[in-house]
């Protein structure tokens, strides 16, 4: 007979990314965030994450992000940014109508990885108008972690990707 090992908490199944503990996954979700908006490398690597439309959201304060797909609390490292507001799908498209086109940060859902999970942050343009315009995305950037013994990590498979 095969002993499965069981996950400790926070680690992930194979096949389930939602196994993940709510607060290890806003640490990976916090992580990337931080490496976005400040333009530095993850914990790990050599070079920094590429998110092509980046430079349209470092120059809006508050940074918004959306509530959709987020683990538990985020805790950012990044000193003097733009403060981060996170808005409900329905504030975001609300604040649009109201205040005119901007863009948002949202995470899509976690995927599973070999030992990890790959996570992927979207850059999207609210847009205001008649008749309710759809969202526009614009970039996005993918990373993988991987859960060692040490903990996680991030694979040097992450990629940049814009519409």
């Amino acid at each position: 007979m095969i002993k499965r090992k069981t996950p400790h908490a926070g680690e992930p199944t194979p096949d389930d990314p939602s196994a993940l503990a709510p607060d290890v996954l806003g640490q990976l979700q916090a992580a990337l965030i931080d490496a976005v908006l400040s333009g530095t490398p993850l914990a790990g690597q050599s070079r920094a994450l590429s998110m092509p439309d980046r430079a349209q959201l470092v120059g809006q304060s508050p940074v918004v992000l959306s509530s959709d797909n987020l683990g538990g609390p985020l805790h950012l490292k990044q000193a003097g940014a733009a403060p981060l507001q996170i808005l409900s799908a329905q504030a975001i498209q609300q604040r649009a109508k109201n205040d005119g086109g901007w863009y948002y940060l949202r995470f899509e859902p976690p995927q599973p990885v070999a030992n990890g999970v790959r996570l992927t942050l979207q850059l999207q343009a609210a847009r205001s108008g008649q008749g309710g315009m759809p969202n526009l995305g614009m970039s996005a950037v993918q990373v993988s972690f991987e859960h060692t013994r040490q903990g996680w990590r991030a694979l040097d498979d992450s990629a940049a990707l814009s519409s």
